[in-house]
């Protein structure tokens, strides 16, 4: 007679019917939805609304993988570090031996950081070309204005319609310009980042940033206006780039802020869903939450209509 594990394998065959995935759009209570994010969540929040669900609201968090590389934000964390000391030590000023300095530091920070082939092979020759162009760039970036802060946490209450709201943040970098307004800086080991991204609200990292250190939320930092937004990019072919919006820096802070409270209350109404990927376009870099989501199978379908995405 048939085994019965080859009628199984046969009837994996014969589909009588099949049910479409939709495009997933929970309406959670407005309870339980959160009243605290960070500037690099709201970011996600806008991108992809599902993310914010799963995270904050079912409470999911992503698994490590069993064989874990050196992966895109480890490499980040470990920069960080790395220019976090390095500023630190030449807050008062760049010794004539900085390109040594930062060599040691760099090495210090990769022995205690983990053990990884991966690192020397791969990431020190990237990272010995950034060192360079570094140096040079903080010679010039220094003629202007001094380090007063570096990885600082901050946060600040916005006043929504029906309640209020905590925005969070942790700044890489703050440093004061010589008539007295601020240069927030982020680093970031990759990536592309614009001038229009920060003004029209598509990366309002650091323009979130510069509301909560004008509202003084920052630790130990004096509230004050913002000069200047910049990216500093460790990658590329002369080892590092910038990216900055040094002009109408006040009126975006102002933009963004209404933004966020538009998008606070909007999600606020009960019927406002958490949609999955509402732009294609704008999907996040990374994703912790596409499986869950079955982008793959409802996304094939074609399912996000034009409302969606607008």
């Amino acid at each position: 007679r048939t085994h019965p594990l080859k009628n199984w394998v046969h009837a994996l065959d014969h589909v009588q019917s099949t049910t479409a995935i939709t495009q997933p759009k929970p309406c959670p209570p407005v309870e339980t939805r959160p009243r605290a994010l960070s500037v690099t969540q709201i970011e996600l929040w806008l991108r992809d609304p599902y993310a914010i669900y799963a995270r904050h609201i079912l409470g999911l968090e992503a698994l490590e993988a069993l064989e874990n590389p050196f992966d895109a934000a480890e490499r980040g964390t470990l920069l960080h570090a790395i220019l976090e000391s390095f500023t630190i030590q030449t807050r008062k000023a760049l010794p004539e031996d900085s390109l040594k300095l930062l060599d040691g530091i760099a090495r210090q920070e990769i022995s205690k950081f983990r053990q990884n082939t991966q690192i020397w092979e791969f990431w020190w020759p990237r990272f010995t070309k950034s060192a360079r162009w570094l140096i040079d760039h903080e010679t010039r970036h220094r003629e202007t204005a001094v380090n007063i802060a570096n990885e600082s946490f901050g946060h600040t209450a916005l006043q929504a319609d029906s309640n209020a709201f905590t925005l969070r943040g942790i700044a890489d970098r703050i440093d004061k310009t010589h008539d007295g307004k601020a240069i927030i800086i982020d680093y970031k080991s990759g990536g592309q980042f614009s001038q229009s991204a920060m003004k029209d609200g598509g990366s309002p990292q650091l323009p979130l940033e510069a509301l909560i250190l004008a509202q003084g939320g920052f630790t130990d930092v004096d509230a004050m206006p913002c000069a200047s937004l910049e990216y500093w990019v460790f990658t590329g072919p002369k080892g590092g780039n910038t990216t900055k919006l040094a002009t109408g820096v006040d009126d975006v802070v102002i933009e963004t802020k209404e933004a966020l409270l538009n998008l606070i209350n909007a999600y606020d109404d009960p019927a406002m869903p958490y949609v999955s990927l509402p732009r294609a376009d704008k999907a996040p870099r990374f994703n912790d939450y596409e499986h869950l989501s079955r982008v793959k199978e409802w996304g094939i379908a074609g399912d996000a209509t034009e409302e969606d995405a607008a």
